[in-house]
């Protein structure tokens, strides 16, 4: 199942930038921060269901990686 371009438009999701902190505290560096955002910008181009919700597990366990929640 594919979004169309309205769906997709209106999934878009943030970039954040290095300096973000989490809610233990952890700061994220630009290291970090570029590593997140590669698959936010992944996401917003995938019109794949599947493949977005795969983009959206990995990102969260990139997240809780570099948090050290993993």
């Amino acid at each position: 199942m594919f979004l169309s371009e309205l769906e997709l438009s209106q999934q878009q999701q943030p970039l954040f930038e290095a300096g973000y902190v989490a809610m233990n505290n952890t700061v994220f560096s630009k290291a970090d921060m570029d590593g997140y955002n590669a698959y936010t910008l992944e996401l917003n181009r995938e019109r794949c269901k599947k493949t977005r919700e795969f983009l959206l597990d990995q990102r969260h366990r990139y997240f809780c990686l570099v948090c050290g929640l993993s």
